[in-house]
Parts: structure tokens; sequence; C-alpha cells
């Protein structure tokens, strides 16, 4: 519905990732949030935008409280993909400090004489 207040305060919050103003997603998700409760697209856009403004620990954390809601379960987990993706140390996070055998070494070029 076009009226709703809840519907418009979303389609402002996508416009302002759309533009890149991620500041002012982050600003008008606690807004929303404090109008509208505790509702999980609103943590979504929060994350979202903490994320995209390079702070991806504090970004991980709130994705990870949602990541089970129903109505944000997809984009939460995309999110957390390229939250991960993000990481300087991408191992850090599930506790995996080793190179897969699986993987080609890369580091050693082959020359032939």
């Amino acid at each position: 519905n076009p009226s709703d207040p809840g519907s418009i305060q979303c389609g402002s919050i996508h416009w302002y990732c759309f533009e890149k103003f991620f500041n002012h997603a982050v600003t008008a998700a606690v807004a929303a949030r404090r109008t509208f409760g505790n509702v999980p697209i609103y943590s979504f856009f929060h994350a979202f935008g903490t994320l995209m403004q390079d702070q991806i620990q504090k970004a991980i954390l709130e994705l990870d409280s949602i990541r089970d809601s129903r109505d944000v379960s997809l984009c939460t987990l995309i999110a957390l993909y390229y939250a991960e993706k993000r990481k300087k140390n991408p191992d850090l996070l599930w506790g995996c400090n080793h190179i897969s055998p699986a993987l080609p070494n890369t580091t050693h070029s082959t020359k032939n004489n």
C-alpha cells in the first residue's frame, strides 16, 4: 500500500542503499525501528548499511541475529556471504586456518626452458 508509512519508510531506505547513501540508510533504519518496532527488514537494512560502511564485524553480528527471520533469511545469508568476502582474513570467522588440499597451488609458476 503506497500510503502505508512503513512502505514509504522502507522505500526511502531502499533508495538510500541504491544511491549508496549508506549512512542515511542506517539512520533511516534506526528511525524506522523506533517507529515500527524491531521489524526484521529494518534490522537488515541497518546491518547492510553498516556492512557497506566497512563496519564488517558489527554488521555480521547483526545479520547473524536475524538470519532465521523468515522475511529476510535469503537477503541476510547473501549479505553474510558478502561480508565474509570483504573481511581481510575470511577463514578466521569459521575457525578454518588451513589451506584446502583440493585447491591448486597458484603461487609457483612453471616455466619451460
